[in-house]
């Protein structure tokens, strides 16, 4: 329970919709990764795992930047 309060926070800081809390608990354990590093890969992943980083509005929730 005290992870998915964490991914919770961390989700509301950076201003990050689409993903709820347990989720990113639970992938995050399942993977043996930090929340933050979990989210990271989500990022990649969402950008289809090209190589060309993740989407601009994602990479700036991540680092905690808004436009």
């Amino acid at each position: 329970m005290k992870r998915v309060q964490e991914a919770k926070e961390l989700l509301k800081k950076r201003g990050i919709k689409a993903i709820k809390p347990l989720q990113l608990a639970k992938a995050s354990e399942q993977m043996g990764k930090s929340l933050l590093e979990t989210l990271a890969i989500i990022a990649f992943l969402q950008s289809g795992g090209q190589g060309q980083g993740p989407f601009p509005f994602t990479e700036r929730a991540i680092k905690g930047k808004h436009a």
